[in-house]
């Protein structure tokens, strides 16, 4: 009970160093991942991905790192059967088509809203948002081949139906497909590669393969008069394994699955090189229409290049081989990267009998000091793919869509303190002009006092002087009458 506690509890703290990121903290901050992205990356070291990740990422961004102790009994295909479904697997996965093993129902339940990359558990007929390069191939892809002949001559290419011509004139090599009307030219003195490939259509069915869109691309392994020789890397057709909700537009076709021993035992160590960098750039190229569609918020890309080349060259591969994959690897995260910015990154491994596994988080805010079990890891990708327990992919695009409303709301918020501004800076206007017109008032209040001061002192001046005057006429009218008595008192007298 108290090791089903401890089990649980280790569970929770793993998941919060995801979850944390991409549900309530984000509500919070309102810094909602444009995309959760999982990169199962068997057979890788975690130094070399650590390293390529801090370097994609820059040291502006959180990189934590865990290490994933292997509790399972389980290679790398088998470990991403158990993830895919939930079940542990039986039997040898590798004795028929992997896909047909598994129940779907089962799939859809753990990942329905979660895109699929590269996964060859799953049936793109059934789920909404997956890649299976391996499903259905039959007559579905043109084989990887060596070509060697001598410059100027042809041979008959039976998977294309046709005649092929190979032309060398002063360092220009030309291929010429002949029934098909597509001719190739490329400088060998300044590249060994036709790249990028050259759409091929077949219109008609060659009886070894379908019609459809395919891609041509070769890396010339020797160019003289005597000898040319050409490496075609392979093709699968554009729409092949493609789930009907995914854009089937894709530039890059040669998969992992047509990397053989066969082959890469005669070709030169530069020429595989070029091979597994070629099908680094196809998944990087399937990613992205995964990250490209608006209804994918979550995907689990499987990356098997490692295991494949360590199978091919008998488990001891060169420095050189392995730096191609690791640089196929930093160039799908570039694009990611730069494409996609604010998504939440996890690149892991689970480990295996050889030593510990990795989980190597970019995104987050907390770094736990803990080790995880591989089953531990699992139930983490499980409670962030769908429906249990937590559905991240479905509360991602819930909150996304509540995040839309708050926008738009906060548009029609910032429009309001616009008008509101506005308003104001009037009301501001119409201060100043008040302001302006109590001025002028005070200052008419002023001189109409100033005028009333002169007008009362004008009016005590008049009543003074019509005093002065109504007293003078009084006088003078009375000196006048006591004159006029006076003369009639003397006259009387004289008489």
């Amino acid at each position: 009970m108290i090791m089903g506690i401890r089990a649980l509890f280790s569970i929770i703290l793993l998941t919060l160093v995801l979850l944390e990121s991409t549900s309530i903290l984000y509500v919070f901050s309102q810094n909602i991942p444009s995309k959760i992205i999982y990169i199962y990356f068997p057979g890788s070291d975690m130094e070399r991905v650590l390293a390529i990740v801090r370097d994609v990422y820059g040291n502006g961004s959180q990189v934590n790192v865990y290490t994933v102790e292997p509790d399972q009994d389980m290679d790398p295909l088998q470990y991403l059967y158990w993830l895919t479904t939930g079940a542990k697997p039986t039997g040898d996965l590798g004795s028929t088509t992997p896909y047909t093993l598994v129940n779907q129902s089962r799939v859809l339940v753990l990942w329905n809203s979660t895109g699929l990359v590269n996964n060859p558990f799953v049936d793109p007929s059934i789920h909404p948002y997956a890649f299976n390069p391996l499903f259905n191939t039959s007559r579905k892809y043109i084989p990887p081949r060596i070509i060697s002949l001598r410059a100027n001559t042809s041979f008959y290419w039976d998977e294309l139906g046709s005649d092929v011509n190979v032309n060398l004139s002063s360092n220009i090599l030309t291929v010429e497909i002949v029934k098909h009307g597509y001719t190739w030219s490329l400088n060998t003195s300044l590249t060994n590669e036709l790249t990028p490939p050259r759409i091929l259509v077949l219109v008609n069915d060659t009886g070894m393969v379908s019609a459809g869109n395919y891609t041509m691309s070769f890396y010339v392994v020797n160019a003289s008069a005597d000898n040319i020789t050409l490496f075609f890397p392979g093709s699968l057709e554009m729409s092949s394994g493609v789930s009907s909700g995914l854009n089937k537009i894709i530039q890059y076709t040669v998969q992992w699955f047509m990397v053989s021993r066969e082959i890469v035992g005669r070709l030169p160590v530069n020429a595989t090189a070029w091979w597994l960098n070629q099908t680094m750039m196809s998944l990087s190229n399937i990613a992205n229409l995964f990250l490209a569609n608006p209804n994918v918020t979550s995907i689990l890309i499987y990356v098997p290049q490692m295991i494949i080349l360590r199978n091919a060259v008998n488990g001891n591969p060169s420095t050189e081989l392995v730096n191609a994959v690791y640089s196929g690897f930093k160039s799908m995260l570039l694009d990611i990267s730069n494409t996609y910015k604010g998504s939440l990154l996890a690149v892991f491994s689970p480990g295996d009998k050889s030593g510990n596994g990795y989980l190597v988080t970019v995104g987050g805010s907390v770094q736990l000091d803990m080790v995880f079990t591989s089953s531990q890891l699992a139930s983490l990708l499980w409670s962030t793919g769908s429906l249990t327990p937590v559905g991240s992919s479905i509360l991602l695009k819930v909150i996304a869509e509540k995040n839309n409303e708050v926008n738009d709301l906060t548009s029609r918020l910032n429009e309001l303190n616009i008008t509101l501004s506005s308003q104001n800076q009037k009301i501001n206007e119409l201060n100043q002009e008040l302001a302006a017109c109590r001025s002028e008032n005070t200052i008419l209040n002023t001189e109409v006092t100033s005028v009333k001061t002169e007008l009362e002192k004008a009016q005590s001046l008049y009543n003074q002087a019509y005093t002065y005057i109504t007293l003078g006429i009084a006088v003078t009218l009375a000196i006048t009458a006591l004159i006029g008595f006076l003369v009639v008192k003397t006259v009387s007298r004289k008489q």
